[in-house]
């Protein structure tokens, strides 16, 4: 069965909620932070999405800092929901720069797991998997 959903963020201040619904969607996936930032508009997006019932998931987008830094920021303003969605998680990491970030993924990764505990998928094309992430990440399941 198909799954029909959307991913936003700040870019998108005002959604028609209601009208993603009405359309067939699902599901949304919500940035909730970036490197050390808090996406201003993560809590609006989270409740209009669950206002129009939709279900909602969580992304931080990867930068280039501290991997522990940004997986404490992202464990900090992500709601907590350790269910599945939709039998996939329910928080993602997005990872689309252009530079190897295997390592600052990998200490994401780790310290996601011991502050958290929760299941969470790599979000990335698969230009971004070649040239970002490498595939040295099978103690996560990837």
């Amino acid at each position: 069965m198909a799954m029909l959903g959307l991913d936003v963020s700040a870019y998108q201040p005002a959604l028609p909620w209601p009208q993603f619904y009405a359309a067939g969607r699902q599901f949304v996936i919500v940035k909730v932070s970036e490197s050390d930032w808090a996406d201003p508009m993560a809590a609006r997006h989270i409740a209009g999405a669950k206002a129009a019932g939709l279900d909602a998931g969580f992304y931080h987008f990867l930068g280039q800092t501290d991997g522990v830094l940004q997986a404490r920021t992202f464990a900090r303003l992500a709601p907590v929901d350790n269910t599945l969605l939709y039998g996939l998680p329910r928080y993602w990491v997005d990872v689309e720069t252009g530079v190897n970030m295997s390592g600052v993924l990998t200490a994401f990764l780790y310290a996601w797991k011991s502050l958290t505990n929760a299941v969470i998928g790599i979000y990335t094309g698969q230009g971004a998997w070649a040239n970002c992430v490498g595939n040295g990440h099978t103690e996560f399941g990837v």
